[in-house]
């Protein structure tokens, strides 16, 4: 099942076709359990294992599954923000063969019956771990080539990018993959840059996907990237980029290239694009937030009419514009100054259940440059805007 985003609701069913066969290689190992079953000999009903053929094949299993559970359980934990490249290579391997010797000890123990299991199958094990060392140098080094595997922009028909971003028009999807190469060509840099900021992107938010904001040099972004084929098939692929804040207003970096596709007319039309009319019928909330220098945020809430004006006659020119709807890099001192502390924030609701999926909720980031909200914003409410430096410098204070 694959979430939605910008939306609470809704889910989509992806790799249906697999299904059957998965239903199929069940209901055959289902057949041939309960065939072996029945041929079991009597002495070995009390036995946890009661097929003597099976408990190599249960160690294994017991050995395997260890390694990799544990592994993803402690990695994803504790190591995923903190090690990279070579050394969480290392990390994962040590983890894993830690794992396969606790998966391998409890399925002896369940075999025997007993917490005295020595002499234990030591080859066997050594045979596990052999292979989770495997694993991870073939993985390591991309041995098998998905790690650099990029589509032809010409057999691609949609590309799903960061901030729930759309393209289908094929200049950005050329864009993209070009983008693709170019992350998979740095990894070493990044993987040696040690990350002090880390900078999620924000599926709710466009121009303010921080966390907060300091003084540190290196920033860390999430760029999740999907193909979708013109045959159907589908090719994802997620990459965290590290980077220097400085390279975030240089057009020519990485980062810049991201901010330039997110940027374009295509990519800010499908983040202004809801699933459902922009009217009274479907608008649940609407208000104007405020973020203060106390890191107190003030909302004001907005009519169903005020939104949908709002709307039609200051957010969508201002996003035609290119002022409204865009992506910056929030922890650059230029890109501060740039922001107000004023967001609008938008949830729609379909109660008739026409529309698939039935919300869609979003928030914006006012510039300073977004002449048509400020002046909206001026006329209707009695709201004050600072630039954000000016905020978050007065709360530090």
């Amino acid at each position: 099942m694959k979430v939605i985003g910008n939306n609470y609701t809704g889910a989509e069913l992806e790799g249906s076709g697999i299904l059957p066969i998965y239903a199929l290689a069940g209901l055959a190992f289902a057949v041939l359990a309960m065939l072996l079953y029945r041929k079991r000999r009597m002495e070995t009903v009390s036995d946890y294992i009661a097929i003597p053929v099976l408990k190599p094949v249960f160690r294994y299993c017991m050995g395997f599954g260890g390694a990799f559970l544990l592994a993803a359980f402690l990695f994803s934990n504790f190591f995923q923000n903190t090690v990279y490249g070579a050394k969480a290579a290392w990390v994962m391997a040590v983890l894993m063969i830690a794992g396969a010797f606790l998966g391998w000890l409890a399925a002896e123990m369940i075999i025997r019956r007993s917490v005295h299991i020595l002499p234990l199958h030591w080859k066997g094990l050594g045979i596990v771990c052999a292979a989770c060392l495997l694993f991870v140098l073939i993985a390591e080094k991309d041995l098998t080539g998905y790690e650099r595997r990029v589509p032809d922009p010409e057999q691609v028909s949609r590309v799903e990018f960061c901030y729930d971003t759309v393209f289908t028009e094929p200049e950005n999807i050329k864009a993209v993959t070009e983008l693709h190469r170019e992350m998979i060509g740095k990894k070493a840099i990044y993987d040696k840059r040690k990350t002090d900021v880390i900078l999620y992107t924000n599926e709710h938010s466009f121009g303010d996907g921080t966390q907060p904001v300091g003084t540190e040099k290196i920033i860390q972004l999430y760029v999740p990237v999907g193909y979708v084929m013109k045959n159907g098939d589908v090719l994802r692929r997620e990459y965290s980029i590290r980077f220097e804040s400085s390279e975030a207003n240089d057009p020519d970096s990485t980062v810049g290239h991201i901010i330039r596709i997110l940027n374009t007319e295509e990519g800010i039309r499908n983040r202004m694009t809801p699933n459902m009319p922009m009217e009274k019928t479907y608008i649940n909330y609407a208000a104007i937030t405020v973020e203060t220098g106390e890191g107190i945020v003030r909302s004001l809430s907005l009519s169903q009419e005020e939104m949908t004006e709002l709307w039609h006659t200051a957010m969508l020119p201002d996003a035609e514009e290119g002022h409204l709807g865009i992506f910056l890099i929030s922890d650059t001192e230029d890109n501060l100054k740039s922001q107000t502390n004023l967001t609008i924030e938008v949830f729609l609701y379909d109660r008739s259940g026409t529309h698939d999926p039935s919300n869609w909720y979003q928030t914006y980031r006012v510039y300073t440059f977004s002449e048509h909200c400020l002046g909206w914003i001026e006329a209707h409410t009695d709201l004050m805007w600072e630039t954000l430096d000016t905020v978050r410098q007065s709360g530090t204070e």
